[in-house]
């Protein structure tokens, strides 16, 4: 009887073992999924900010344009009047919180800022850089092989000199 419980506790042991050494591969395999994860959603981040404030700005010039269709204001006027002039003039479903947001939304600057970037400032180089990372890893050749044409001629040793 002795050695029937030596051996259960034996295999019982060596199963628990197993089963820690199993557990331990398994929760080395979540954590490295977790930092490719983490890695991989970091890269697509400037990306989706870029999207997120073009897109916003896209909607919010949709929206003043059609207050412009009903609008005496002038196009060159500022957001901030053309907004005034339409609530002044008419009804719309549109609330008072998101018409004050119109009026003074940051969304024009920033995509601006994120499309419209100086080639000297730090921000651009940094975000061209990400960008070729992106595409080292995940995009075509064709367009890696592009935006590296692009960088070199904006901040290599390129000389540029007239045609005869």
């Amino acid at each position: 009887m002795a050695s029937l419980i030596k051996d259960i506790k034996g295999n019982f042991d060596a199963r628990l073992e197993e089963l820690k050494e199993d557990l331990l591969r398994q929760l080395r395999r979540q954590i490295k999924e977790d930092e490719v994860k983490k890695e991989q959603d970091s890269k697509l981040r400037l990306f989706m900010d870029i999207g997120l404030d073009i897109s916003m700005r896209n909607l919010e010039d949709m929206t003043l344009r059609k207050m412009r269709d009903h609008n005496t204001v002038s196009e060159s006027d500022n957001y901030e009047s053309q907004v005034d002039e339409f609530d002044r003039r008419f009804h719309s479903t549109l609330s008072s919180s998101a018409l004050d947001h119109l009026r003074h939304s940051r969304y024009r600057d920033r995509a601006n800022d994120k499309a419209h970037q100086h080639r000297k400032s730090e921000s651009a180089r940094n975000n061209v850089d990400k960008l070729l990372k992106y595409l080292n890893e995940n995009g075509p050749v064709s367009q890696r092989k592009l935006v590296e044409e692009y960088t070199n001629f904006l901040w290599g040793k390129d000389e540029i000199r007239r045609k005869r």
